[in-house]
């Protein structure tokens, strides 16, 4: 039995060559897990490449304000964390919750490493 990855990203298309983000973490353990995040959750970083070639992000600057807060992963359970992030496959935006890749959107891995302890804490990948 193969045991299932504790995070992934599920990204979804929307309009304009973007997509939004959100992440499901699964708890290995049968004990429940609590996490101190922030709301929005904005503790990830991205990392993206194309045929081998690794791809700029841009992030524009983001002053917004934030709450902590705790979360808990259910003993043997999962989690949805939503981030208001978009990606954006094209152009850059000065709206610092779209982080732009000037590439198509075909092709393209995309690294994540939340900014939460283990298990969460390890890269994943997704494709696009």
């Amino acid at each position: 039995m193969t045991a299932h990855p504790p995070c992934r990203a599920i990204l979804t298309p929307g309009g304009d060559a973007e997509y939004g983000i959100r992440f499901e973490l699964t708890n290995p353990t049968p004990h429940p897990t609590a996490l101190a995040i922030d709301e929005p959750f904005l503790q990830f970083r991205v990392r993206a490449a194309a045929d081998g070639a690794a791809l700029v992000v841009v992030q524009p600057t983001l002053d917004i304000p934030i709450n902590p807060t705790t979360v808990t992963v259910p003993a043997a359970g999962t989690l949805a964390l939503a981030s208001p992030v978009r990606l954006r496959f094209g152009a850059p935006s000065r709206d610092g919750l779209v982080w732009s890749i000037a590439h198509a959107p075909a092709g393209v891995e995309l690294t994540f490493t939340l900014d939460l302890p283990a298990p969460f804490d390890q890269p994943f990948t997704a494709r696009l």
